[in-house]
């Protein structure tokens, strides 16, 4: 009787499990800001001006601007005021879109160059998580952009 009960038990569960787990289906993106490429995507808008905040476990924190140029599905950032690591007009993120985030994301640091980095969009498409792994260093660096 147990081992009815056992199975039982790991049935309930396995059917439970597959009717909530989602399948293949992503979280619906409800950007304030689009753009339909050519090809029909909609993909988010980023062109503008964002305020950043680096988090650098061993350089601190320190504030910025980065304006955001947008052709397609492509970007780059660029620092609008700058500091000893990365001076003003220099490019500090670059990347491409596709419809639910990003399609490949790159940060720039001072110790390996363009780094393949993780990003993260909320789903208002104004705020705009990247982390950056600084392996040299044994980090990862925060990039947080707030669109203005």
């Amino acid at each position: 009787m147990p081992r009815k009960i056992g199975i039982l038990i790991m049935a309930l569960t396995a059917i439970i499990a597959f009717l909530y787990v989602p399948s293949g289906h992503t979280e619906e993106k409800d950007w304030e800001k689009t753009v339909t490429l050519p090809n029909g995507q909609v993909v988010l808008d980023m062109n503008g001006e964002w305020d950043a905040i680096y988090d650098n476990k061993d350089f601190g924190t320190n504030k910025d601007v980065v304006n955001i140029t947008q052709e397609g599905n492509k970007f780059v950032g660029i620092k609008l005021i700058g500091n000893e690591f990365l001076p003003k007009g220099v490019a500090t993120i670059r990347g491409e879109l596709e419809e639910n985030g990003f399609k490949s994301l790159y940060g720039y640091n001072i110790a390996h160059g363009w780094t393949l980095s993780k990003g993260q969009i909320s789903n208002d498409g104004n705020t705009i998580v990247i982390e950056t792994p600084i392996e040299a260093y044994g980090y990862t660096a925060v990039l947080t952009l707030t669109r203005k």
